[in-house]
């Protein structure tokens, strides 16, 4: 019992102790939290003393203020005062400690190389060449995932502004340092990513070097490394163009639909679709239309469900431009030919109804004063007539047709609606 009650003993002032720590933390951390007038910020301060005096903040919040409004800042000072003050800041601001801030950063990344390239053309381009560039490859390795990611997305809007000439010289370093990562995983991932998304442009020189990563990396031990080759291909291979892609890029893809894992077979049904468009139609009817069945009938239902869904777009591949001209070729020429067969329609009825006038005329040669009377009658009418209805309507071969009495023929000869004039004037 003694024992007993002094193990009780000690484990209640155990219990006690830990409770009294646990208060004093809490206590502490009160003490520390910072206060509303910790988080104002002076708006008396100029615009690069705020900066200045907020960058030494031991708040983040202020820091992650102070990165948010760098671009309104360096609109405010101008170009030159941002050039000497605020490019120190955003050297800092890009390695603090907090990701937070990280992150704000770069997200002005943009904005800030617009206000440059507006502002001084040349020393704007020197800038984003040797900062903005710089620093934001360097993010794509952050140990921190949503640094990663936003870099990621800043470097592909940054990617426009290079002058083709650099474009080589900017992405090719970074995108082997990722690509031969052995040890990092998404490392690689993120050079697969970033040569998907950038592909179209890409320049000549940097085919063969993107096409060796691809070849590489499709034999990636890891499967994630893998998945992403077969869903950058497509992009890529319409981007160096059908030869090169179908040479190089289609075993690939070809390789990797027969994966062991179904992730990677199911990337390359979803990418069947954009490398169809990138090769020729001999390789469309060939090799992916036999890689279309097979995927048909793979055993994973995902990988059914997403070949199904590029069945569509895919017989949409086959159509061609050329063969679309070729038909509307054919429509034109087969109207002409009705047409010609119309014309000699008409003219063979006018010919037959010109032999019908003449025998007409020969039949009823004895009364021909009164006839050729009537005719004249008929056809031209009265003076009066004419000046009362100064348009006459006759109906020929060709349907209806308006005339006025100076067009209409007098004696003979055929009216503009193909009718003889003397059956005319014997059916009035």
């Amino acid at each position: 019992n003694f024992a007993l009650n002094a193990t009780m003993a000690l484990a209640a002032s155990l219990v006690e102790g830990e409770g009294d720590v646990q208060a004093e933390a809490m206590s502490e951390d009160a003490a520390n939290e910072p206060t509303l007038e910790d988080l104002s910020v002076d708006e008396s301060l100029s615009p690069i003393d705020r900066v200045e005096h907020y960058m030494r903040s031991d708040l983040a919040m202020h820091r992650a203020l102070v990165a948010k409004e760098i671009r309104e800042t360096a609109v405010a000072v101008g170009v030159h005062s941002t050039t000497v003050a605020l490019l120190p800041v955003i050297q800092q601001l890009v390695r603090d400690s907090e990701p937070m801030v990280r992150v704000t950063i770069v997200e002005q990344f943009v904005p800030l190389v617009r206000f440059f390239l507006a502002e001084l053309p040349e020393e704007g381009y020197t800038v984003l060449s040797t900062v903005f560039l710089p620093h934001c490859v360097n993010m794509l390795t952050d140990v921190t995932e949503t640094v990663r990611g936003t870099a990621h997305s800043v470097l592909l809007a940054l990617i426009p502004f290079v002058r083709p000439d650099n474009l080589t010289d900017c992405l090719c370093p970074v995108l082997a340092t990722l690509s031969e990562d052995d040890y990092v995983e998404e490392n690689r991932v993120e050079a697969l990513s970033l040569m998907g998304k950038a592909a179209a442009l890409f320049t000549p020189e940097m085919n063969a070097f993107v096409v060796e990563r691809f070849l590489r990396l499709s034999e990636d031990p890891m499967f994630r490394v893998r998945k992403v080759v077969a869903a950058s291909v497509g992009a890529v291979a319409a981007a160096i163009g059908p030869e090169l892609a179908e040479s190089a890029l289609l075993p690939v893809y070809l390789h990797l639909s027969d994966d062991e894992i179904w992730g990677v077979r199911k990337a390359c049904a979803e990418a069947l679709v954009d490398m169809a468009g990138a090769v020729s139609v001999e390789a469309r009817r060939g090799a992916l239309t036999d890689l279309f069945q097979r995927l048909a009938e793979d055993q994973s239902r995902w990988v059914r469900s997403a070949i199904f869904q590029s069945l569509g777009p895919f017989i949409a591949t086959f159509h061609s431009p050329q063969a679309q001209e070729a038909r509307r070729a054919a429509a034109a020429a087969k109207v002409e030919e009705e047409r010609e067969k119309e014309r000699e329609a008409a003219a063979t009825a006018a010919a037959a109804a010109s032999k019908s006038e003449g025998g007409m005329a020969g039949d009823g040669g004895d009364g021909g004063g009164d006839g050729e009377r009537d005719r004249h009658q008929s056809i031209g009418g009265t003076g009066a007539e004419q000046a009362s209805s100064p348009t006459t309507t006759t109906a020929g071969v060709c349907g209806p047709t308006a005339s006025t009495p100076a067009e209409m023929p007098g004696d003979e000869g055929t009216h503009s609606g193909g009718v003889p004039g003397s059956v005319l004037g014997r059916r009035s």
